[in-house]
């Protein structure tokens, strides 16, 4: 097996695009042997393996490249790879490559879809450890929690737009240490009107709520 030799001007950087060209014979390679000036301006060089977005090693690209096809790809300089691009449109070649997005991030061009029984989005702060936790249950509910605590958050609850009882549309929920209390933002309030008389000590109403009385 053998590299692609590839000399550059400047220093390599972690995320750094490198074009080159493929030989006539693609069939024996699965590396690039990058040549390029240290921080003292000595000529070094770095193997990196040819990779596609998931981090798969490419064991043959002769299937990938015609010969003298123009190739891009972005160096990993902590894991020694290069995942290959198109030079042209920078999209991951063949099939295999355009589905993945790299682990280090990078733009997404499509839309971003989980299916699964319970799908869920986790995105954590890293310094403080917040969470924002975006979660559908299987009754169709839609959570948007800022912990993945089940004892102690806050979560913002959707009702699906099947559901027959829209008294509880839109929820707030406030739990701690295992207690929650509920707050309705769309739906039946905690403010209620009707024509009725309440008796004092005789007519009850859930903690917190208001009744008003018109004739």
């Amino acid at each position: 097996m053998a590299n692609i030799r590839v000399d550059l001007p400047i220093p390599i950087y972690d995320g750094m695009p490198v074009t080159f060209k493929a030989p006539a014979d693609c069939s024996k390679i699965t590396g690039l042997r990058v040549y390029y000036p240290n921080s003292e301006g000595v000529t070094t060089s770095q193997d990196f393996i040819l990779a596609d977005a998931n981090r798969n090693n490419v064991g043959n690209i002769n299937n990938l490249f015609t010969a003298n096809a123009i190739v891009k790809v972005i160096l990993d300089t902590d894991e020694h790879m290069a995942f290959i691009q198109n030079a042209d449109t920078n999209a991951y070649l063949e099939g295999r490559f355009n589905e993945y997005l790299l682990l280090k991030g990078g733009t997404l061009t499509g839309n971003l879809q989980i299916k699964k029984t319970t799908p869920e989005l986790i995105m954590t702060h890293t310094t403080s450890g917040r969470y924002l936790n975006v979660y559908v249950s299987g009754d169709g509910n839609v959570y948007f929690r800022n912990a993945l605590n089940s004892n102690t958050r806050t979560a913002l609850y959707l009702l699906p737009e099947t559901a027959e009882d829209w008294t509880r549309a839109v929820r707030l929920q406030k739990m701690i240490d295992g207690t929650a209390d509920y707050y309705n933002i769309f739906g039946e309030h905690n403010v209620t009107c009707g024509t009725a008389d309440l008796t004092a000590g005789t007519s009850s109403l859930k903690n917190g709520s208001i009744y008003q009385m018109y004739k």
